[in-house]
């Protein structure tokens, strides 16, 4: 599998992955490749004081498919830590199915939800609400620059007080024109759908390598589900703060 290529080096290089659940080749790989790409470290954490022996053997087996697969990972270090880290550090990556994503993504700046069978390639699709970021939009014209391929940014007009269309057509291409001209050379498309966020991001999955969405929070008013958006993506999924730096 072609891992997803996200946004370049930053302060903090680190990539954190949890042991449980038991971490898969596709999850395992998408790690490896953000910590090649931030020229970071991969540190591997237990969540609890329960997670021994059986748990860091099973990802060093899991670790050895991968290198011997892609002997250039071997260059990326690995870190199994013998304790959960104090606070939350760079980006987190966890597999679709693991407990209390919605949580993970209060915790940390970057969450990388990784299904078990995501298809290669496609388009980086990018998610734009009324109140999104720009540091979002930032991100995913980076990742989709990086890996030279092209951008979608979907406007969902379903499930709430939506504007005319022609208006959140406008408003959607306001927003990403700035991204435009900054990144040239990514093709870039806009779409303006009647579908809700959850069922215009599933069908845009679809044809992409990776999601990217603000992270939801009350303050910003977003009713959807982390856990549900990523069970339903066929690609890996970039949740973004929106609202400062995480403290843990």
């Amino acid at each position: 599998m072609r891992s997803p290529t996200l946004a370049g080096p930053r302060a903090d290089t680190a990539v954190l992955l949890p042991l449980l659940p038991a971490p898969d080749r596709a999850v395992v790989e998408c790690a490896l490749a953000a910590a090649a790409e931030r020229h970071g470290v991969l540190r591997v954490a237990p969540s609890g004081p329960d997670e021994g022996a059986a748990a860091a053997a099973a990802f060093r087996a899991v670790l050895a498919a991968v290198r011997a697969a892609a002997p250039t990972t071997a260059e990326v270090p690995v870190e199994i830590l013998a304790h959960p880290p104090e606070g939350p550090e760079g980006l987190l990556v966890a597999a679709a199915d693991t407990p209390d994503l919605d949580r993970l993504a209060t915790r940390h700046d970057r969450l990388l939800v990784v299904p078990h069978a995501p298809h290669p390639g496609g388009a980086v699709v990018v998610g734009v609400t009324e109140s999104t970021a720009e540091i979002v939009l930032d991100e995913a014209f980076r990742a989709a620059e990086r890996a030279g391929s092209r951008l979608i940014a979907v406007r969902a007009r379903g499930g709430g007080h939506a504007p005319h269309w022609a208006v959140a057509r406008r408003r959607l291409d306001l927003a990403v024109t700035p991204f435009r001209r900054a990144h040239p050379g990514v093709r870039t498309r806009t779409v303006v759908t009647e579908s809700g966020p959850m069922d215009a991001l599933t069908s845009a999955s679809t044809v992409a390598r990776l999601v990217v969405v603000g992270t939801p929070s009350t303050t910003r008013g977003s009713a959807l589900s982390v856990a549900d958006l990523a069970g339903r993506l066929r690609c890996p999924l970039l949740l973004v703060a929106q609202d400062g730096p995480r403290r843990g």
